[in-house]
């Protein structure tokens, strides 16, 4: 059972409080998405994962998080319009936002989540435009990561090949993913679904059932 209650919270930066929603509990049933989003019920309490402080802007996971950049970022006209994207979804927006604070802090694990957050967003808000940025973007932020080598992200890697294969990059899968192999067999067994479908153009989403589950 879900269960979410209306919070007085203080936020960090400007010190002013505001009602936010805040999980109190949850459950899941069933698989997960092949990009980690959760099933229900958890999946659909997305509204208390990113908060908002409605005077001055401010978004986190919790409002009475420090905020490590300058709060004169907040004022941005990057940030105040999400680099002028136009987001269906005030929740997206929300996750973008997110994304551009982590990316200013270059916490790229955490902007390539809150961007994913932002991308399953838009998927709810029948935003297909943005959720294909959006998983561009993730994208990117995976590359880099693979790029300069500082950890082990291979679980990010993997969620790369579903992220190719939502936006329709099938030849690009096939390409990066052909020869690919890891430790763990059922990371192996994922990326095999993932160049079965790429060779079926196929972009829609998926759960672990279809690999878990045979």
């Amino acid at each position: 059972m879900t269960l979410i209650d209306e919070v007085k919270m203080k936020c960090s930066v400007c010190g002013k409080s505001s009602l936010q929603p805040v999980l109190m509990s949850s459950n899941q049933m069933g698989y997960q998405d092949m990009d980690t989003r959760p099933s229900e019920m958890y999946r659909s309490t997305m509204e208390t994962w990113i908060l908002e402080c409605p005077h001055c802007g401010y978004v986190a996971s919790s409002l009475d998080d420090d905020l490590i950049i300058s709060s004169a970022y907040l004022k941005s006209q990057e940030y105040e319009t999400c680099k002028g994207i136009e987001f269906k979804s005030s929740l997206a927006e929300k996750f973008y936002k997110q994304y551009l604070i982590e990316n200013e802090k270059f916490e790229e694990i955490d902007s390539f989540f809150a961007i994913l957050h932002c991308a399953w967003a838009c998927d709810d808000a029948k935003d297909r435009e943005n959720s294909k940025l959006a998983r561009k973007i993730a994208i990117k932020i995976v590359n880099q990561l693979v790029k300069y080598k500082e950890k082990d992200i291979t679980d990010l890697i993997v969620m790369k090949a579903d992220l190719l294969r939502r936006i329709g990059e099938f030849d690009q899968l096939i390409k990066e993913y052909e020869n690919f192999r890891t430790e763990e067999e059922i990371l192996n067994k994922i990326i095999m679904f993932q160049l079965e479908k790429a060779q079926e153009k196929d972009s829609k989403c998926y759960t672990l059932r279809e690999v878990l589950v045979e």
